[in-house]
């Protein structure tokens, strides 16, 4: 198991990765992030299963407890909700 110093060496920044149902109700997905002050910061759509992937900025410092408040809301538009973690050979 990575020690916390290896793992925040991991981490590519305080950006969480959301990835939407498909078909996800955009609207609610907007709720949601203004609820838990999340900043979309880039789109990626894809188009083969009409889905997003979301990079989400959260306030300073609050990755993990942003993480949390998605996770807790169990919301059927909210497919995956990670840290953005830097892959190393």
């Amino acid at each position: 198991m990575p020690t916390p110093k290896a793992q925040s060496d991991n981490l590519a920044d305080d950006t969480i990765i959301v990835t939407l149902s498909p078909g996800a109700d955009q609207d609610k997905v907007k709720e949601i992030l203004d609820e838990v002050h999340g900043t979309v910061i880039r789109t990626l759509h894809v188009d083969k299963d009409n889905y997003d992937i979301l990079f989400i900025k959260p306030e300073k410092g609050k990755a993990d407890e942003t993480i949390k408040k998605l996770a807790d809301k169990k919301d059927k538009n909210l497919k995956a909700v990670e840290r953005n973690f830097i892959a190393k050979p």
